[in-house]
């Protein structure tokens, strides 16, 4: 049929085109519905067809053109050019393209001619241009001074209501180089959007590429990108390198790209997703996804090199989102497949700035960078190219504005794993310059870095990821570089790695530059690696790094402990790891750092560094809180080839310190081969600093240690019973350690800063040789193969020193090495992963210190409220017993709104030194 066509023009009046059409039928001639559409209300043709069946010529609107090609079903093999050159309005319904049913053209190529626009306000439930057919490319070319931009002006939630829609098995079609702007204002999760596949069958393989898609106007769409379909699904769609800017609404919630039902198997690549000015919502519990994706149990997902936040393309400026309780999600995979795993890789989400009174956990947490499998799926993050959120270098990052009074609630976590799945994988993502403030008021917002809320059963991979950036010694503690920061002033915690019971192996990952202001007493404060609710499997957590943790307690009885050891009785292992420069302040002098805490079930613990008693400044700290290298709380556990080190000058002591504690009373373990040193050294005050310290001698194996206190205040052990502080006093009263020194072991430097500190020895160590053989320990810290007799401690010298010593019955410590010692440390032998000049330093002179242990100390601290833990397997405390924490109230993560509270924190259990004789 004909279009009517209305013309300004006096010339073109109804009367004027009958009369020509009579001229031309009379000369033997008929125009189509093609050539009428020539005579354009303004005279001119805006859309021409070239290489069709039937359709060739021009039309006033791309709906005309489309009609005619829609009216020739045999459109088999043709090249088909369909050239915009002048602008279009379209009406009604918009411009619809049907594939033809005779048989179908090799291509049908859209380009305009000069910088065009096809616009329209289309009815609601419609788009502009509807595409039914396959192998179709809209380019919008933007070379030559050629450009399209496609315009829907219809503000309307209606499903449907879109700027371009796929639909009806359309296929290996392209849109690419356009702009793209609507204004539907459809549920997160319904039809519409600027770009929508709606089908059934499904359209596949299909692509929108290197577009701009944006508002009609100041109009907010809240979906750039949508696909939903149903049977067979829409399969194999790309979403790549569009620039997908201004969505938003303050009344539901919104997503750049949304991807949901039946859409399977997409690939969401390369785009920039922002806001280029600050938004804020007035509804309650509204998220802003910047891509959402829940095909369903038949679906998975790539989404790689995505960038997420900023406020402009070139990642300049800031997504800025406020507004009641509203969440941010960055990438969200809800629910897709368990079978074929969704892969996340090398994706952005930074540039944010978020203010909200949030006061969940887990999946309605504030701030979610990566949030997957509320529902099901099979992840795999980072494991090819890791993700970034924030920056390592500060170049960016996230602030959150939480306002929250709600007590240990997640103000941001980095990643979020919630798929029950056996088989995810977290790898080589970084997350940094993280910075949570109160906005005003808030007193409970925390940080995680990376949270995985798995049940027991199912295995998970975690493995060299990097929460917080490097910050350097002079600027410790100040926040410049790429630190997380929680400002809030409250009641909450921060853990870089938490697993609540997933079988785990966590390797190779570096947590550093944590700073709060946690401030609950009994509860764990500060984690680097924890595991929250005992597996049932084998877990593995070795070669990570843990350092420069701090937090501002207040007057609370705060707690750091760097790995929670929260394990079955199975094979588990904790090795290779390295634990230095955590640190706390507090009024309450109770308060503890921690390393490697054994909290409960069966593992060996071995070839790990701790360094304690300093901050990342390599500066002494003073105040006499507790302080324990490693921490036996529960378990039946092998602790072999450690190397321990509690520094420390000037303490003004009021708790103890140890380099090994155990709260156990009959189960069976073994110490053996591990430096045990604490060099801590008081100013004032009565508590002691020991070595090692036993709360029961039943079932208990220790030899082959170098035990060694010569800090004023310093004992070698303490066990009930027990009098005197010698290695010998030792020996005698517990029956263990015939075979241990007491020597200075020769660290290379222990009281360096959180670069240059080193727990290597020296190849003229006393500890090279006097170690015993360990059957199945064939490596030590770095890799390196333990000689037999192997050294003691995690550091095996590649140089035998010369003599080799013997073991000493004293605590007298060998003199300092000088500056001409002939071993040097391997390229690995800094505290940080990065090595430096400064790592082949000597000794400190905190080594030659002589010892005050005399058989008439009496360390006698205040005794504590005795509590049994509810964390550990352990029996109420007896003679060493004050509080120990237990991670902080995490609720247990569901996919409801609203998750479950566990129970508050209880006390813990902590050694108290029994009165001397």
């Amino acid at each position: 049929m004909k279009r009517k066509l209305v013309s300004k023009s006096a010339f073109l009046t109804p009367r004027f085109l009958i009369f020509l059409f009579l001229c031309t039928a009379a000369a033997g001639s008929m125009l189509s519905a093609a050539r009428l559409a020539f005579f354009h209300p303004q005279g001119l043709t805006n859309v021409t067809v070239s290489g069709s069946t039937g359709a060739d010529g021009g039309y006033a609107t791309l709906a005309d053109a489309f009609a005619a090609l829609n009216a020739n079903p045999n459109q088999t093999g043709n090249v088909i050019s369909v050239s915009i050159v002048g602008d279009t309005s379209e009406i009604g319904t918009g411009a619809t393209l049907n594939a033809p049913t005779g048989g179908n053209w090799t291509s049908l190529t859209i380009n305009p001619v000069g910088a065009r626009t096809v616009t329209g306000t289309i009815t609601a439930g419609n788009a502009l241009v509807r595409v039914g057919a396959s192998n179709v490319t809209i380019n919008g070319l933007n070379t030559g001074g050629n450009s399209l931009t496609l315009s829907n002006t219809t503000v309307s939630a209606t499903v449907g209501t879109s700027t371009i829609l796929f639909v009806t098995g359309a296929s290996n079609n392209t849109v690419t180089n356009c702009t793209i702007l609507g204004s539907s204002t459809t549920a997160v999760d319904q039809a519409g959007g600027n770009v929508l596949f709606l089908t059934i069958p499904g359209s596949n393989n299909n692509t929108i590429s290197g577009n701009s898609i944006g508002p009609a106007g100041t109009n907010l769409p809240t979906k750039g990108v949508m696909g939903v379909s149903f049977g067979t699904g829409s399969n194999f769609n790309t979403i790549d390198n569009n620039n997908i800017f201004d969505f938003f609404s303050p009344t539901t919630s919104v997503a750049g790209i949304s991807v949901q039902q039946a859409s399977n198997n997409w690939f969401i690549t390369n785009n920039r997703i922002y806001q280029t000015s600050p938004r804020t919502f007035t509804g309650a519990d509204l998220t802003y996804n910047g891509i959402l994706v829940s095909p369903g149990t038949a679906g998975a997902a790539t989404i790689t090199g995505n960038v997420i936040g900023f406020g402009a393309a070139d990642g300049s400026g800031t997504t800025v989102i406020d507004g009641s309780t509203n969440r941010i999600n960055g990438i969200a995979a809800l629910s897709t497949t368990t079978t074929v795993a969704t892969s996340i890789q090398g994706n952005i989400v930074s540039g944010f700035n978020q203010t909200t009174s949030q006061g969940s956990t887990g999946n309605p947490s504030a701030f979610i960078g990566i949030r997957v499998g509320a529902i099901a799926g099979l992840f795999h993050i980072g494991d090819v190219t890791g993700n970034t959120i924030g920056s390592l270098d500060g170049s960016s990052g996230i602030v959150v504005n939480n306002s929250t009074t709600t007590s240990n609630s997640w103000g941001f976590v980095g990643i979020l794993d919630f798929s029950l799945q056996n088989g995810d994988i977290i790898n080589n993502n970084n997350i940094g310059t993280i910075t949570i403030n109160n906005g005003g008021t808030g007193t409970g917002a925390g940080f995680r870095g990376i949270h995985n809320e798995q049940t027991t059963g199912v295995s998970t991979t975690i493995d060299n990821n990097t929460i917080g950036g490097p910050v350097d010694s002079a600027s410790a503690g100040t926040g410049t570089g790429g630190p997380i920061i929680d400002n809030v002033v409250g009641t909450y915690s921060m853990f870089g790695i938490g697993n609540a019971a997933a079988n785990l192996t966590c390797s190779g990952n570096v947590i550093r530059n944590m700073m709060g202001n946690a401030q609950a007493t009994g509860a764990l404060n500060m984690s680097g690696i924890v595991i929250t609710t005992v597996p049932t499997g084998v877990s593995t957590i070795s070669q990570n790094t843990i350092h420069s943790l701090s937090d501002n307690a207040g007057t609370a009885e705060g707690t750091i402990y760097a790995i929670y050891g929260n394990f079955p009785n199975t094979a588990n292992v904790v090795e290779r790891n390295l634990v230095h420069s955590l640190s706390i302040t507090s009024t309450d002098l109770n308060s503890l750092l921690a390393g490697i805490v054994p909290i409960a079930g069966s593992a060996t613990y071995k070839n790990n560094m701790v360094r304690l008693g300093l901050d990342a400044a390599g500066n002494s700290i003073t105040p006499g809180y507790s302080i324990f290298g490693m921490f036996e709380l529960g378990g039946t556990n092998n602790i072999y080839f450690n190397s321990v080190y509690i520094g420390g000058s000037g303490v003004a002591s009021s708790s103890p310190t140890f380099a090994f504690v155990s709260l156990l009373i009959d189960d069976t373990r073994v110490y053996e081969d591990n430096i045990f040193w604490n060099a801590r050294s008081n100013a004032s005050g009565t508590a002691g600093n020991f070595a090692i310290a036993l709360e029961g001698l039943t079932g208990v194996t220790s030899n082959y240690n170098d035990l060694f206190a010569n800090g004023v205040g310093g004992c070698v052990g303490l066990s009930p019973g027990l009098t005197g502080c010698t290695l010998s006093d030792w020996q005698t009263g517990t029956g263990q350690d015939a075979n241990s020194i007491s020597v200075d072991p020769e660290y290379l430097d222990p009281n360096g800063d959180a670069t240059t500190g080193d727990l290597h020895i020296l190849g003229t160590s006393p500890c090279v040789g006097a170690g015993l053989t360990i059957a199945g320990i064939t490596d030590d810290f770095d890799g390196d193969p333990h000689l037999d007799p192997p050294a003691i401690g995690a550091d095996q010298p590649t140089v035998a020193p010369t003599p080799t010593p013997t073991p000493t019955p004293t605590p007298t410590p060998t003199p300092t090495p000088t500056a001409t010692a002939t071993a040097t440390p391997t390229p690995t032998a800094t505290l940080t992963p990065t090595p430096t000049a400064t790592a082949t330093a000597t000794a400190t002179a905190t080594a030659t210190a002589t010892p005050t242990a005399t058989a008439t100390a009496t360390f006698t601290p205040t005794p504590t409220a005795t509590a049994t833990p509810t964390a550990t397997a352990t029996a109420t405390a007896t003679p060493i017993a004050t509080p120990t924490p237990t991670p902080t109230a995490t609720p247990t993560v569901t996919p409801t709104a609203t998750p479950t509270p566990r129970p508050t924190p209880t006390p813990r259990p902590r050694p108290t030194p029994h009165p001397r004789p």
